[in-house]
């Protein structure tokens, strides 16, 4: 195995580790595997065929639900976010289900849009105060 794929996995198992004490370091293992997928890089031939973006995305999962949810109070533009993610989510739902000309081809569009506002939503929990912005950063 290379260096390049050892050093990869070593920051992988580290950060997931390192998640059990704060979420947004599972936010920084999804952004690892998301920027720098294996499958993507010459040094990734070695490593197996998985779907790492999913993994981290149950890891950064299970870390919020662990860590319960934190709303910063005054944060007003967050909640309007999150108010308008609801609607949009809402208003996808029913248009998939009740005007969708062909719900087969409508669901691509459907589950992406239901997985960017999950992801939304573990964002904004997993980031509580400055500093996890800034490890966020």
């Amino acid at each position: 195995m290379s260096l390049t794929a050892m050093t990869w996995c070593l920051l992988a198992i580290s950060l997931s580790a390192a998640s059990v004490s704060r979420p947004v370091w599972a936010l920084s293992v999804y952004m690892l595997t998301f920027f720098a997928a294996p499958s993507l890089w010459w040094w990734g031939d070695e490593l197996p065929e998985l779907r790492y973006s999913l993994i981290s995305g149950f890891i950064l999962l299970v870390s919020v639900l662990l860590h319960g949810t934190h709303s910063p109070v005054g944060y007003d533009r967050t909640r309007l976010a999150s108010k308008a993610a609801i609607v949009m989510l809402v208003n996808a739902t029913f248009v998939h289900f009740m005007l969708a000309a062909n719900q087969a081809v409508a669901l691509e569009g459907y589950i992406e849009l239901l997985k960017f506002v999950l992801l939304y939503f573990l964002l904004a929990a997993a980031i509580k105060n400055r500093n996890d912005m800034h490890i966020a950063l």
